[in-house]
């Protein structure tokens, strides 16, 4: 007996269970790649921030909510392995795989155009980015899709009870990572463009949109009693997406995020959104699509915050491939999968770790893609930093404090210290500098901060070692020196608010 999408997309059922299969071996294959990757190099710097900051656990924190850390805290018992910390990233991935064959589904797409938007999203390298590390963009992604996929499914069925789930999702993800509300107000302005805006007048969308808010009240809550840390972060984040050029590297770095075979895809699902009768219901996603586009470049956001919409774009447009192909089509088809097939693997090392360390070092990849030299050499930095420590004239070592630059220092420090000799780190940066100062003398300084800097915060400094790569690596602790101070000038308390800084 054929089920109901059989009949509405006009699949046969063995047609059905082909697709489904196919997807669920590309969603899971792309699982196991993550995770046989995930513990090749190390820890991300955000990743040790993360597990210092669950050890803490709190309604919100100056530059997040409260979910990601919560998460890395429940992989404590595990020891914060790496294949534990980063099982839900690449989780997360793959149900976004699953998901893009689910848009095309929705949008009248078959047994190709399932599959071809499943290994599209695959391959792309954005995502096989951002399923390697355990971040708060690893959740948003994967929220903002569902996001996107409720919407769409509400308006196939006219069923406005979805709009609670919604709801409850975007609650979810305002309690990860306020983007959300981007995603929400892109469909919001969507919706209003099209028939859709009657959505407006239901009791469930705002029952939904109650739900979310009762959600993320305690982290509002938070950081109202904090003097709403969140602004100064918001601009410290601005200044720098204009200081990186981000509104100019917008446009080139969408084709590298999706991979130059899949433009086509996308570009057409697009324009499909807007032109294709049968897709015309869902054109709210387009909009949505362009006004985002379109606030991001004006506020020099991040580019790979359009990632996630890319993946209905994607379904919408395999729907368009698999109508163009002729009919005896199953040679074509296989050319194109193989395309977007070989199209990820080529951009495979510049993605994941898949190279050793030592060679990486002498490729530009790093430029590309700065994030995998940033996982690597964290054991040596805190060994170097432990070395460094028995500068410290032994009857006064019970006494001193190591400070650092950044959370990622100060977070390997604390990750490893007990087992090294260390005391726990502090740090001026971000929710480190709100957990306080430390208390003691002589201090241990680690990190790029300028000579004058220190000088007008510490007394005695000098400079008695060098952080090194142990492959090489450029990345932000290589090269960066060790000081070390008689003490802090007047006193911790007086000079705390001067060595904070949000970024």
């Amino acid at each position: 007996m054929r089920s109901r999408w059989c009949i509405v997309r006009g699949m046969q059922p063995r047609d059905e269970r082909g697709a489904r299969a196919w997807v669920g071996v590309i969603a899971l294959g792309t699982v196991a790649l993550l995770l046989a990757l995930s513990g090749r190099y190390g820890y991300h710097r955000d990743e040790l921030y993360f597990i210092e900051a669950g050890k803490r656990l709190a309604w919100g924190y100056v530059d997040q909510p409260p979910l990601t850390p919560f998460l890395a805290r429940l992989t404590g018992r595990f020891g914060y392995a790496l294949p534990v910390l980063r099982l839900l990233p690449a989780l997360s991935i793959g149900a976004i795989v699953a998901f893009a064959a689910a848009f095309a589904r929705r949008f009248g797409g078959g047994y190709f155009a399932q599959v071809l938007a499943a290994l599209a999203v695959a391959m792309a390298a954005i995502f096989l980015t951002i399923g390697h590390l355990l971040s708060t963009t690893t959740l948003d992604v994967l929220i903002w899709v569902v996001l996107v996929y409720l919407v769409v499914r509400i308006t196939h069925t006219d069923d406005h009870r979805w709009w609670l789930l919604v709801g409850a999702v975007a609650g979810l993800g305002l309690l990860n990572k306020w983007t959300v509300l981007y995603v929400i107000g892109g469909l919001g302005v969507g919706l209003a463009l099209t028939e859709h805006r009657r959505f407006f007048r239901s009791p469930f969308l705002w029952a939904g949109a109650a739900l979310a808010f009762a959600m993320w009240l305690p982290n509002l809550l938070w950081q109202a009693s904090h003097d709403w840390p969140f602004f100064d972060m918001a601009g410290s984040l601005y200044a720098e997406g204009v200081d990186d050029a981000n509104a100019f590297l917008f446009v080139p770095a969408q084709i590298l995020f999706i991979g130059p075979v899949a433009l086509p895809v996308w570009i057409v699902g697009l324009r499909a959104l807007f032109r294709d009768a049968a897709m015309r219901r869902y054109r709210f996603v387009g909009w949505a699509f362009l006004v985002l586009a379109f606030v991001f470049l004006a506020v020099s956001a991040k580019p790979y915050f359009l990632a996630p919409l890319y993946v209905p774009m994607l379904g919408a447009g395999a729907v368009v491939v698999e109508r163009w192909l002729p009919r005896r089509r199953r040679l074509t088809q296989g050319r194109i999968l193989a395309a977007v097939g070989v199209g990820g693997l080529v951009v495979l090392p510049m993605v994941l770790p898949v190279l050793p360390a030592a060679t990486l070092a002498g490729t530009p990849i790093t430029e590309i893609n700065p994030e995998l030299a940033e996982t690597h050499g964290w054991v040596a930095f805190v060994g170097q930093v432990a070395s460094a420590f028995e500068a410290v004239p032994s009857d006064r070592r019970s006494e001193a404090v190591v400070f650092t630059a950044s959370y990622g220092e100060a977070g390997a420090i604390d990750l490893y210290a007990p087992r090294m000799g260390l005391p726990p780190a502090s740090s001026g940066h971000n929710n480190y500098w709100l957990w306080g100062p430390p208390d003691g003398e002589p201090v241990l300084i680690v990190g790029n901060f300028s000579p004058g800097y220190l000088d007008e915060r510490f007394v005695g400094v000098r400079r008695i070692g060098t952080i090194e790569n142990p492959a090489g690596l450029e990345n932000e602790e290589h090269l960066a020196p060790i000081w070390l101070a008689e003490r802090p000038r007047g006193s911790w308390h007086r000079i705390w608010p001067t060595l904070r800084h949000f970024n």
